[in-house]
């Protein structure tokens, strides 16, 4: 998530909790999240992500650094249960 977040920073995360609530997907576009997808080989490892937009079809996420992300550009769009936990606080390396 280069330039937004930086190698050595710490990150803290709110678990999400009612994410079948009437307009909650819509109140995630624009924030940064905590992903854990799905694939055939089970749940990939947790990834940061900007939700960008949504649909019927799910939520779109990509990461802040287009040369190197991986992300719904490749994936496609996440189901709400993919998204864990939603940015909250950020410690700067010193």
């Amino acid at each position: 998530m280069t330039p937004s977040f930086n190698s050595g920073d710490w990150l803290l995360f709110r678990s999400l909790r009612n994410q079948n609530h009437p307009g909650f997907q819509q109140a995630l576009v624009g924030h940064v999240v905590l992903v854990q997808r799905e694939s055939k080989a089970g749940k990939d490892f947790l990834q940061i992500k900007r939700v960008t937009k949504v649909s019927k079809s799910g939520l779109w996420v990509e990461g802040d650094n287009q040369k190197e992300s991986s992300d719904s550009r490749t994936w496609g769009y996440l189901k709400p249960h993919e998204v864990k936990a939603i940015f909250v606080l950020r410690f700067k390396k010193a």
